[in-house]
């Protein structure tokens, strides 16, 4: 099996039935409000990174650090997944993310993926990730 085969194997079956929910929910019930998943190959190396993160200040923390352009289109939750996600990602910049609003149009909630080393090391530095 060659790294495509492996990491695709990785992703399908890692975040291919786990909704974005699910992660929002994790990232709730932390008492920093973040929750965070990757995709590592033999070694421990990331090849993709997602974290949802449930602060006011975590999300402007992501905002300066990434241009966070909103497509304007909510999406369930429940039903779109990490794979969906990752997948945009990998097919676009090497991040994509998903956002839900609060009742005064505020963002409340951020899930951002990447699959690219550059924006994977800003995650990784802004909330001080483990190697």
């Amino acid at each position: 099996m060659n790294n495509i085969e492996q990491m695709s194997t990785l992703l399908i079956d890692q975040w291919g039935s786990k909704p974005l929910e699910s992660l929002r929910r994790q990232a709730k019930s932390e008492t920093t409000g973040i929750a965070f998943d990757a995709v590592r190959v033999a070694g421990g190396k990331r090849l993709m990174v997602v974290i949802c993160v449930t602060t006011k200040d975590q999300i402007k923390l992501l905002q300066k650090a990434f241009d966070l352009v909103e497509s304007g289109t909510a999406e369930d939750w429940t039903k779109l997944t990490l794979l969906e996600v990752a997948m945009r990602a990998a097919a676009g910049p090497g991040f994509a993310f998903e956002s839900l609003k609060d009742h005064a149009g505020e963002l409340s909630d951020l899930i951002l993926i990447s699959t690219e080393p550059r924006s994977m090391a800003i995650i990784e530095r802004l909330f001080t990730m483990p190697k």
